[in-house]
């Protein structure tokens, strides 16, 4: 299986962090809040924090996916980025965390917050760093690598709402 960044993969990943801004712009013409401060400042509080969050996972998948190319084989991880080559082969790899929001868990479609399609799986390799695997390259990553034979029995699960791979850095 190839897994590279994609426009249609990107369009998946921020179509629903569109369809809440447009439902947000309805129900503030619709409501007329733009005349009351108080409450403009309420609602953009309340809709603006999630969409910075969701932009802010995008810009995060988006240093790890850009120029680069990964191919799942049964024995091997293949990784391409920028001319240098890399192969992981099945017994390097130690452990594999699929980190996702609840609904993933749950096999859900609804979502509340548009941040929470962002979801990526950390492929931890024996004495090398860490491979990531974002859903900007495949939306369906999450499905994808439990079906995959070359991480069989090595899956780990991380429940968190807000999946940032900058952030998930930063409390080891």
């Amino acid at each position: 299986m190839e897994l590279k960044i994609s426009t249609r993969f990107i369009y998946k990943n921020l179509g629903f962090t569109f369809f809440y801004i447009i439902v947000n712009l309805i129900l503030l013409y619709y409501y007329d809040i733009g005349n009351n401060l108080k409450i403009l400042i309420i609602h953009s509080t309340i809709v603006g924090t999630p969409l910075i969050l969701a932009l802010f996972c995008f810009f995060d998948y988006l240093r790890f996916e850009t120029n680069r190319l990964i191919i799942i084989e049964d024995e091997m991880l293949y990784i391409e980025k920028k001319g240098v080559k890399r192969q992981i082969y099945s017994d390097q790899i130690k452990e594999v965390k699929l980190c996702a929001a609840p609904v993933f868990y749950r096999n859900s479609t609804f979502r509340l917050l548009p941040f929470e399609v962002f979801h990526y799986a950390e492929v931890k390799v024996k004495n090398q760093p860490s491979v990531y695997l974002t859903s900007l390259s495949d939306t369906e990553l999450f499905h994808m690598i439990q079906e995959e034979p070359l991480f069989k029995g090595k899956i780990t699960y991380k429940k968190s709402l807000f999946n940032s791979i900058m952030w998930n850095g930063l409390d080891k």
